[in-house]
């Protein structure tokens, strides 16, 4: 058979399963010691997972500053081989839930929240549900006590930080000054004194990110940031009676940020709410120190800390650090992940909202805007530097491109290879590969600046092996 003679296909397939989830099925990229394990055509923001079971929310529709409107939750129990979205049936079936938290110890056992504004807790992967918030707004997110299965910390978005001892039932406010948050200090300093506000029609607006301690049975940590009526403050605050006394901590505050169970007072933060100054904190918030990454990290981040070991996502890659922040080495192949580079009208920054590391089975999971990804941390450091098994070709990163992609491909053995780029007419335009190469992973430059836009193929042959792709030149 010519070289040019070749058939390029596309499937798409949409199957439904019992508990109402339905998805558009597209080619995942095949990336260099990382699998894609589903959901193809979603973008993921959050992700949970313990021994095979893996929690994931994904967001359907964006407001303009990046604000989850409506959400799906999808759960597999089999280690993403199948998946599931276990609404309750009497309820929207699509783009209705927003994936609030999973408990830390028990997997089976999430939260999500409706378009109602009601927050609702399953114990049983979905099975049954129960209402656990009906009233003072939206929640943000949840956050479980490592220590206590019935302690619950909610964050209501422009009312600020809510916690229940008694699994939801009953919530009580424990904001430092819950005054501030909801009615802005402003407009209360102003009442004081007598005086009318200069600016009748402004609104408080403010910025609260808080978690329970996860070292630390009692405590709680708040990071605030308010601006209303021409006045400001914002401070990092940190409280060992559940929010009934603050103490502050910090002046900067109004920024996300982590904790470290296997190390007490340990929290990592960007301080840049939105950029990528991030920082740690040995001291329970009181001192931040900025951390070196081996690259020069671009987006908005996401991370988790597993067993002391600190992992962030970032739209440049996945990083790994096994000393507390003091050095960080990327994770093989996450650069070439599908991360949205920047802040956009369609994706926000989530993008890259999702990250889990599962314990018992050594996976490291990536939500991307093409799904999600899994990385074998037992068996995949090591992957770069043993041979392959097989001769393969890779989807070229990124795609579409303009004017410049890479292509990935593998052989087990020394071998003669060739690598041409076809037109949609199977012309060639280049070859990028003609002669012998030795074993193991390859990367190849394609620039496509003085080629039209449009589809191309690429195709390699090695030793009686042959395999096409596709891929999209956008300028």
């Amino acid at each position: 058979m010519e070289e040019h003679e070749f058939v390029g296909k596309c499937i798409l397939a949409c199957s439904c399963l019992a508990v109402l989830f339905c998805s558009r099925t597209v080619e995942a990229q095949n990336i260099p010691y990382w699998r894609s394990i589903g959901l193809d055509s979603l973008q993921i923001s959050a992700v949970f997972a313990h021994d095979d079971t893996i929690w994931v929310g994904a967001p359907t529709v964006w407001s303009i500053d990046g604000v989850v409107q409506r959400s799906d939750v999808y759960c597999s129990v089999d280690g993403g081989k199948t998946w599931s979205a276990p609404f309750p049936a009497d309820t929207c079936q699509k783009g209705c839930y927003n994936l609030l938290g999973v408990d830390p110890r028990d997997i089976a056992r999430g939260f999500v929240s409706t378009d109602s504004g009601r927050a609702i807790e399953t114990t049983d992967m979905g099975r049954t549900w129960k209402q656990i918030w009906n009233t003072g707004g939206t929640l943000g997110y949840i956050d479980v006590s490592h220590f206590e299965k019935d302690v619950l910390l909610a964050d209501v978005p422009f009312h600020g930080l809510y916690l229940s001892r008694n699994d939801g039932d009953t919530w009580t406010q424990i904001d430092i000054s819950p005054g501030i948050i909801s009615t802005g200090i402003s407009a209360k300093l102003e009442a004081a004194e007598g005086e009318v506000p200069s600016e009748p029609n402004c609104y408080p607006g403010e910025t609260i990110y808080g978690i329970l301690d996860p070292a630390d049975s009692s405590g709680v940590y708040e990071s605030v940031y308010y601006q209303t009526c021409g006045a400001y403050g914002e401070g990092f605050y940190s409280s060992r009676d559940f929010g009934s006394n603050w103490s502050q901590d910090n002046a900067g505050g109004g920024f996300p940020f982590i904790g470290d169970a296997e190390h007490p007072g340990r929290l990592y933060a960007n301080v840049s709410n939105g950029g990528t100054n991030v920082q740690t904190s040995p001291d329970s918030g009181r001192s931040w120190y900025g951390m070196t990454f081996p690259d020069s990290i671009v987006g908005n981040w996401s991370g988790i800390v597993s067993a002391g070991t600190a992992y962030f996502v970032f739209a440049t890659g996945v990083y790994m650090s096994t000393d507390q922040g003091s050095s960080w080495e990327m994770i093989p192949g996450s650069d070439r992940l599908p991360m949205v580079t920047s802040y956009s009208p369609t994706h926000g920054y989530a993008a890259y909202g999702g990250v889990a590391f599962d314990s018992t089975t050594g996976i490291l999971y990536v939500g991307t805007t093409e799904g999600l990804y899994a990385y074998n941390l037992v068996t995949g450091i090591d992957s770069p530097t043993s041979l392959p098994t097989r001769i393969d070709l890779y989807q070229n990163y990124p795609n579409p491109f303009n004017p410049t992609t890479f292509i990935d491909y593998q052989l087990p053995t020394a071998s003669i290879v060739t690598l041409k780029i076809y037109d949609v007419l199977g012309r060639e335009v280049a070859t990028l590969v003609n002669g012998h190469e030795a074993a193991g992973t390859h990367t190849v430059t394609f620039s496509g600046d003085r080629l039209p836009s449009g589809v191309y193929f690429y195709r390699i042959s090695s030793s009686g092996y042959f395999k096409t792709m596709k891929m999209e030149l956008l300028k």
